[in-house]
């Protein structure tokens, strides 16, 4: 009458499945979310907001990003692409979503209790403006400047795939 035990570290798979599920999530280079775990996030932040509320979502280019890849080359550019990462990052708070687009495009989804549009315009300027400045990569110093579309809506004016259309077409 005796009993076999068996133990498995399983530590590892699961650090790989973490790193997998987080690769299918997240841009690498920026750390933001991509743009398909940001549409999720912004879904189900929509849900729990009251009827009214105030959202904005912002569309942002990185001005001149392909001439610092030509300039500079690729793997420079991509150490561009982390610094602003971080300020994105930085700039988030509880009522602020940011993720990586495409290439030098972000999004940045910016949603409030109230429904005021003008406290919302204030922040998504705030947002923009906080982005501007110098970047630091290796020993270079980089000016770097952006451009911006938004568009302001009710949470349930329109579905988020049109809000990256409409910001796309202020942005031109």
């Amino acid at each position: 009458g005796g009993a076999v035990v068996i133990f498995e570290d399983v530590s590892a798979r699961v650090r790989a499945e973490e790193k997998i599920l987080h690769m299918a999530k997240f841009d690498a280079l920026t750390g933001l979310p991509n743009r398909h775990h940001f549409a999720e996030q912004v879904r189900l932040t929509l849900e729990r907001l009251p009827e009214g509320a105030a959202v904005g979502f912002l569309l942002i280019d990185v001005d001149d990003l392909k001439n610092v890849n030509d300039m500079r080359g690729h793997a420079f550019g991509d150490r561009l692409l982390t610094e602003i990462g971080r300020r994105f990052s930085a700039l988030t708070d509880t009522e602020t979503i940011a993720a990586r687009m495409i290439s030098d495009q972000f999004g940045v989804f910016l949603f409030g209790r109230d429904g005021d549009e003008a406290a919302m315009k204030a922040r998504i300027f705030r947002f923009h403006a906080a982005l501007q400045g110098n970047y630091m990569v290796g020993e270079a110093v980089l000016p770097l400047t952006y451009s911006g579309g938004y568009v302001l809506l009710g949470n349930r004016e329109a579905e988020t795939e049109e809000w990256q259309v409409k910001a796309d077409l202020a942005l031109s």
